[in-house]
Parts: structure tokens; sequence; C-alpha cells
């Protein structure tokens, strides 16, 4: 058989020296051959021109028949690649990679085969060599020993003909090393195994034979020791299918990121810095381009000047904090001083399905049978109606004129009544049950039931009488009669403020209210300007608690509460100066106006259009949004209004209290009636509907926003003369409207400040320094004042600034840059001089640094776009803040582009530049004479 290696004559001289004198060897394709010799003899200069390192010689190398001497160095790592496998004394891995990934390196290079099969290949293969519980673990934190079988399973990977150990065992305790030795026993009994070693003592006991060097000539000694049979036996064959064998693009991408990663705090440092240098750049085309266009954009949608905001000194604190229920005495006076209050009643609100979970249902006997009244629970008991409210209802037998606390009158669907009767089997009739109920009685029972408590119960009531509504309803003409029913007959515990902490979950949340003989909203305008009351608040009922035309009942919660809002009477007085015309409030729900940034609108979503179904359209896009996109602006219809606070000064709609005559029509009267400005003329006309919806309410769950909006309508009763999109209300509506008709909470509703217009060409300015000095808890903001402010704090030395900050931006990127790779490369400069010894082409090697440096550079680049578009924004907001201005935020792209072609032309004259140095670089040549 044709022997693997033969050198013929060889001789390698460095300078004077000659280091091989003429060496002949012939050695076959497996068994295991060590080369020994003192040092400096030759040994490193032998296994390098066996491996295709050394080139440098005289005479001839043949392996497996082919003359290398001639070869090119891409056809010498090519087969050092494909068959030879190289073992150093030094382990030279990939320490921040896994086992695997390390023994899977050579076979990513030589096959296209999938990965699933090259990772079983590799661990068969550290399996073999004893590191199956090894191969996820990253290389440097394995011991001495383990990190050499690695590197021996690497050396395996591609099935080698011939495995070069250069000192396997230099740097490994004894232990260790016959270890090692051992394993290239057992690999020797199928390849070729040529390991240099100083260990005479030890190699002699396993090798093949011994050829010792000698001032450069060789001598051969042959060793009877017999060859191990527990040769490697792949499961997987993996094929060299690669014609230019070359690396993955994931895995050389992947380990320039570990090596990033490793080293978090200079990359942090670097891609900061080298981003710092971008920024510079991409500031200064900013400045130079854009930021006038900012500027001048501002002034294209500025405040009336004949106007003034007036709002808290503490304008960054909530206006309501520590609500808790009117004590009853209280809500019992109010009741007793104001003729348009009916009575006060409580009411309970808790979570009723919840705290009675086990059983909350309601029947009615007949004999020993339980007729279930389906969908009545206890909630109904605790949302009763006064039945004095209802006496045009028709009730059968009749309408009682006194009842007891254990009686009541049901309200019942016709399906309800029509089941009941069933089960009564009595005639399907309201005047039926009335019968029923006069000569046999109704016994309701209510069962309750929370087993995890230990609470279980059955309520008795007399059914007195029913009367047909809409849905299942429980009448009885004790205005407290829930009090009775929770706490003395059902024994239940309440509370009725937050400052006494509930200690027990059954314990029943307790609130007093006002009933009105009317309309509630003539109350809600009473109570809000009696001085006295300033410190309660006053809650619409729910519109859930509906009476039979689904309007909303007249009652009213009553709270107290700590407020940092400003007093209806307060903003009274002010408004009847002799030299304001008109007002509008500004309430945290509602309407906002920062005198500070001539920001003025509605605080959260608010649409206006001549067209409900547009209106729609626009609900539906805004109700259910991701939350990273809630703050998206979506294109909304044509003729739709959007009335937000970011929105309303460019191409939305202001709204505000008339400030003058109108021109066409009159003056609105009542929350439901409205004026227009001219140019809404164009989509609206006088006398017609105008459409609003408006976000009442928000909340999340999971990655998803919800919001909540509710509808209304505003009839147009007049026109006045301006070029604004303006609707024009009277002074209360952004409480009333949103409270009474759109349903929001009165709690969003405090007054946190108030706009107000001076009449004709009045100076405000005057007026704003009297109300100063009169009223020095709170703030007069002119916003034309504010305007020139701002406009000078804004352009005062920026662009100076920047532009001198910019001038250098372009050097710092490159020199840091320069210096970050330049460590990076030789930090790294062994794991090149490894893969070059493996096989690993040059091109590799080099897209292996390129892309350390193309991470570095890429983050960079996305930190200072990044940053850029922030800086874009922030500039932006404070300008539109500063200057009222509303136009659309759009990034600059001449910042990114400049940056990015920065980019581009430092890492093209950085890979040109590595890429020539390690074509010229002499990888493995340290020890030519070792």
């Amino acid at each position: 058989m044709m022997p693997l290696i033969v050198l013929k004559n060889v001789r390698r001289r460095f300078g004077k020296q000659v280091v091989l004198k003429g060496v002949n060897l012939s050695l076959p394709r497996s068994g295991l051959f060590a080369i020994v010799g003192p040092s400096g003899s030759g040994k490193s200069t032998l296994l390098n021109i066996v491996s295709g390192l050394d080139t440098g010689y005289e005479g001839s190398y043949y392996f497996d028949g082919r003359l290398l001497s001639n070869a090119s160095d891409a056809k010498r790592s090519n087969i050092r690649l494909k068959r030879i496998g190289y073992i150093f004394q030094d382990f030279r891995l990939l320490d921040l990679e896994s086992s695997i990934a390390n023994v899977s390196l050579p076979l990513d290079a030589v096959s296209y085969t999938k990965n699933g099969l090259r990772n079983r290949r590799a661990r068969d293969l550290l399996n073999y060599v004893g590191l199956s519980n090894k191969e996820n673990q990253r290389v440097n934190t394995l011991s001495g020993g383990e990190k050499q079988r690695v590197a021996i399973a690497r050396a395996l990977a591609n099935d080698p003909d011939l495995i070069l150990a250069d000192e396997p065992t230099g740097a490994l305790d004894e232990k260790n090393a016959s270890e090692v030795f051992s394993l290239l026993k057992k690999i020797s009994a199928k390849k070729l195994v040529i390991v240099v070693t100083h260990d005479y003592a030890s190699i002699k006991e396993i090798a093949d034979s011994v050829i010792s060097i000698l001032d450069g000539e060789i001598s051969i000694e042959e060793q009877a020791n017999e060859n191990d049979l527990g040769a490697f036996n792949a499961t997987v064959d993996i094929k060299k299918d690669k014609v230019k064998s070359s690396l993955s693009l994931s895995l050389l991408i992947r380990h320039a990121f570990n090596i990033m990663k490793a080293k978090r705090l200079r990359t942090s440092i670097s891609i900061s810095s080298i981003a710092m240098g971008l920024l510079g750049l991409g500031l200064s085309t900013y400045v130079s381009n854009s930021i006038e266009t900012e500027v001048s954009n501002a002034f294209s949608s500025l405040l009336p000047a004949n106007s003034f905001v007036m709002s808290p000194l503490q304008s960054n604190q909530s206006p309501i904090s520590n609500i808790y229920s009117a004590p009853e005495e209280t809500v019992k006076n109010i009741a007793s001083s104001y003729g348009e209050v009916k009575d006060y009643g409580v009411t309970y609100l808790s979570d009723w399905e919840n705290m009675f979970k086990d059983k909350n249902e309601a029947w009615v006997y007949r004999g020993e049978t339980e007729i279930e009244i389906p969908s009545f629970t206890i909630r109904n008991m605790a949302e009763y109606l006064w039945l004095d409210d209802y006496e045009d209802n028709v009730y059968y037998p009749e309408l009682p004129e006194v009842m007891e606390n254990d009686s009541i009158v049901l309200g019942l669907p016709y399906q309800s009544m029509f089941n009941l009767c069933y089960g009564l089997q009595i005639l399907r009739t309201y005047e039926s049950l009335g019968d029923y109920i006069k000569n046999h009685g109704l016994s309701l029972i209510l069962g309750l039931a929370r087993y995890e408590w230990g609470y279980e119960d059955e309520q008795i009531f007399n059914v007195v009488a029913v009367t047909q509504t809409k849905s299942i309803k429980v009448f009885h003409t004790n205005h407290r009669w829930s009090d009775f029913l929770f706490e003395e007959s059902m024994r239940f515990p309440s509370s009725d403020t937050s400052e006494v902490p509930v200690m027990k979950p059954w314990t029943l949340n307790k609130v007093y209210y006002l009933e009105a003989y009317k309309d509630i909203t003539e109350l809600f305008i009473t109570l809000r300007k009696d001085e006295s009351l300033s410190s309660y608040v006053f809650e619409r009922t729910s519109f859930n608690e509906n009476g039979e035309k689904g309007e909303l009942l007249p009652r009213a919660y009553v709270f107290m509460c700590d407020k940092n809002s400003i007093p209806f009477s307060l903003i009274e007085e002010i408004s009847e100066d002799e030299s304001i015309s008109s007002r509008l409030l500004t309430t945290s729900g509602s309407y906002a106006s920062i005198a500070s940034s001539l920001l003025r609108g509605f605080t959260r979503k608010f649409f206006i259009s001549d067209n409900e179904a547009k209106l729609d359209e626009v609900i539906d896009s805004y109700s259910d949004v991701d939350i990273e996109e809630s703050l998206l602006d979506f294109e909304i219809p044509e003729g739709v209004y959007d009335g937000n606070y970011l929105k309303a000064m460019t191409g939305g709609v202001l709204f505000s209290s008339l400030n003058g005559e109108v021109k066409y029509g009159r003056k609105p009267e009542g929350i439901e009636e409205c004026c227009i400005s001219s140019s809404l003329l164009k989509t609206f006309s006088l006398n017609s509907l105008m459409y609003l919806t408006g976000e009442i309410d928000s909340s999340s769950s999971g990655s998803r926003l919800t919001r909540e909006f509710s509808t209304g309508t505003l009839k147009i009763v007049g026109v006045v003369e301006e070029n604004k999109n303006t609707v024009y209300v009277n002074g209360d509506w952004t409480i009333d409207y949103f409270r009474d008709v759109f349903g929001m909470s009165s709690f969003y509703l405090e007054p946190t400040g108030a706009i107000f217009n001076v009449k004709g060409n009045q100076p405000v300015d005057s007026l704003v320094s009297k109300l100063v000095r009169k009223y020095p808890d709170y703030k007069f903001d002119n916003p034309s004042f504010a305007l020139m402010k701002s406009l000078s704090s804004t352009m005062s030395y920026v662009k100076v600034v920047l532009l001198s900050f910019s001038a250098v931006s372009l050097l710092i990127s490159i020199l840091l840059f320069v210096i970050t790779m330049i460590i990076a490369v030789n930090e790294n400069w062994k794991e090149a001089e490894m893969m070059y010894v493996i096989g690993i082409s040059r091109r590799d090697i080099s897209k292996s640094f390129f892309l350390q440096a193309f991470l570095y550079g890429g983050g960079a680049l996305l930190t200072s776009c990044a940053a850029i578009v922030f800086l874009e924004l922030v500039v932006h907001r404070y300008v539109s803040l500063s200057f009222s201005s509303q136009a659309g935020f759009v990034i600059s792209l001449e910042p990114l582009l400049f940056m990015s072609i920065l980019l581009f032309a430092v890492l093209l004259f950085f890979g040109i530049f590595l890429n020539y140095a390690i074509q010229k670089s002499r990888f493995g040549e340290k020890e030519k004479n070792g």
C-alpha cells in the first residue's frame, strides 16, 4: 500500500542555520509515530512541513502521492482542513463557544450537511473522547485535560487521514497526559498519528516508531507496541461536499456576537464611543438642514393673543386624591338644604358575582317544587329602585301604599313572567300572576353562598306586587332599603371611608347618593357653586343603572376627597371681571390648555364629523390597538376632525367659548348646542347636527390597549367669523357634556384650570398681572408672552454649539473605530492562527474579523440613529409645544443617510486593510526552528 507521507532529501535552513539535513522519511497510513529531540532540534519544523504550513524547504514532500511543495496556499489549507487534523499544545479552541460548536467548526467549513447531522457527529466524537456530558459547556469553563480532548475531537471531525499533535501533553498533568496518549493510541489504529513530544518515556510505550532528531538528522527506533482496537466508529458520515471550503455566515456572526457579549463592558463603551462620533455628524446635518424648518413651521398656528390660562401652582399633582363616601349626616343635610333634591339613599358598590360565586340565585316554591327565576341575583336587590319614582307603572294586583322591609315589588320582563306562571301552573299573564299573589301569596327565596368564608344563607322576601319591565327589577318604598337588607338582615359589615383599612373581604363598600326630582344636571350646577361643598365630588350613577326609558337615574353619589383642583366659586368670581367675556373650563379628563407650551385641545382621543358612520370607522381604528402602536395616529376619513391636544391646532379642531358676536344664527344654549367657525362651514351647515366621539376610559390586557369611546351630538345654531377650525360651546361644556352625555366620571372632570377670553383689544398682560397679585396661589399665563420667551430660548446658541461639536465627529468616529478593531484583532489573533492551521481559509478568517467590525459598527449606527431620531423627536416636540405647531413628526433622513455612508466607508476601508493583512500574514511560523 502506498505510504501516506514521503519526504525525500528535505532540507530546511533559516539563514545560515541548517535545521533539517536531507531528511528522508516514509510513513504508512496508520500507526502512531513520535518525533522527539531536544528543544530547537527541528521537531516543530518537521511537523510544519508535513502539515503544509512551511514551504520554504528544499527537496520533495509527497502527501498521499501528491507533491505538496508546489501547491498553492489555498490548496494546502484545503488539504489540512479535509485530510489533516491538528492538535496544539495550548489547545487553540474558540474559548467563548461550546464544546460541540468547536468540534462542529471544521464540519461547517467542508459540508452542506444539515446542522442536526453535523451536531450528531460532533456529539459522537465528544462521547468518544469522554465528554458526553460537556457538549454544551463553554470551553473556557473546562479543565486543561477536557480542553485537549475537545481539541482531539475537533481534529477527528472531518475524518482526516493524518493527525498531527504538537506537544499535546505539554500543558497537562500526568493523569491527563496519560489519557491523551491513550486516546491518540486508539486513533492510530485506523489513522496515521504523528506526535511531537519531549516525553520520551511515555511515548515509547505506545508508539509504533520513535523518530529522533539530532543536529538536523533523524534516526528511527522501531517499537513492539500493539495497536489499540478502540478506534472511533462514526454513526454519521459527513460528506465533504463543499468544493470551495468556507464557514457559514451564521456561524461567523454567532461567534462574533459571542465575543462581543463576553466583553460586554468594552463592547458597550466602544459602541457608545463610536456612536457619539456618528451622532455628531448626524446632529450637524440635522441642525443645518432641518431645525430651521421646524422653527419656521412652528409659526403656522398660534393662539389668539386675547386670552390667558389659569392653573394651580402645583399643576403636576393629581386633582383628586383620598376618595371616600361622604357620611350619611352630611348627605342628609345636603338633601334637606336644596329643594331640587327629592331624598337621599344608599348603595353598596361591590363585586356581587365574585362575592357569592358559589351560589347566587333566586326561586319561588309551588308546593315542594322550586321554580327558579333565571337571571335574578343579589345584584337585582342591590340595584333596587324607589317605588315612588315609578307610580305610573301598572302593578298587579295593585300598587302597595306601605311596604315592610321583607316585602318587595318585582319587575319582570314578559318571558320571565311567562316562565314563572308556567311553573305556578296558572294563566300566563301579569293579571293572573297578580291574582295568585293576592290569593296565595308569593315568597321569593334568594340563595347565597361563599364556601371559603363559611357563608351560606337564604333570604326570604314577600312579593306583594309585580309589574312589567324590560329587565328584572326590584322596587321598594324605603329609600334606604339596601341598608336594611345588607347590614341588618344579612349582617354584612360596611365601610364608607378609604381612611379605615378594609380588613375582611366581605366588607361592603358603602356610598350615599342624592336623587333629584327632575334631571340632575341642574342640581350639579347648583351644588358646585356652593363654596361650602368645594371638598365634595358629585358623581353621576353608573350608566348601567337605567330606568325604564333607558335614561340615567337622576342620582348622584356624594364623595369626599382631597382636591388640588380650582374651586368653581373662584372661577365664577374671576369670570365676573368686566374685562373678561367668556371662559372654558379645563380638566384632566376632557379639555386642557398648557400656556407654557401653547397646547390646547382634548386630553384623550376626540373626533367630530358630519357623518356618524365615519366616526364609527375611527372608533374601530382606535378602540383595540397594540400598546406599542397606541401613540401612533391612524389615517382618519375626510370630513373627520381630530380634537386631541396634539392635533387640534393644525388641521384638527379647537373648542372654545364665545368671545364676540355670532355672524349667523344665535349663541348656544345648554350643553347640546354649539356654534362653529366660518372655516368649518365647508363641512357643516347651520342647524345641522355635529357628531362627536370621545375616549372616556382605557385599559390594557397583555400587549393590547382597549379604549372606551362614547358618542353624542351637537346642534349647530350659529356661525362665527374665524379662519381656524373652531367649535364654540358654553363655558362649562367640557364638564357637563362629558359627564351627562359621554358618561365620564366626575373624578376626571374637576376643574384643573380655565381659559379666559378678554373683551375686545383690552391689554391681557395688565389683567394677568392684577390676577397674579390677587390670587398668588394660582398661575396666570399669557400665551403670547410664552411664545416669545420660548422662541428666544429655543434658538439661542443651539446651532453654534452643535456645529462646533460636529466639526470633529468624523475624525473621532474613524479613530475610535480603528482603535476598537485593532484591540479586537490583537485579542483574537491566536484564534486566527488556529483557524489557519486547521485549514480554514484566509478569506473566512478575514470575514470573521470583519463581522466583528460590522457588529460594532452596526450597533453604533443603530444607537446613533436611535439617538438622532429621539433628538429629532425631542426638538420637534419642544418646538411644537413651544410654538403650538401641530405638524406631524417626520424623521429627517439626511442625518441617517450621512451616518450610514460614513460607517460604510470606514467599514470598506477596514475590510480592505484587514484582508490585505490576513493574506500577507505568515500564520503558524512562530516556531519555525522549534
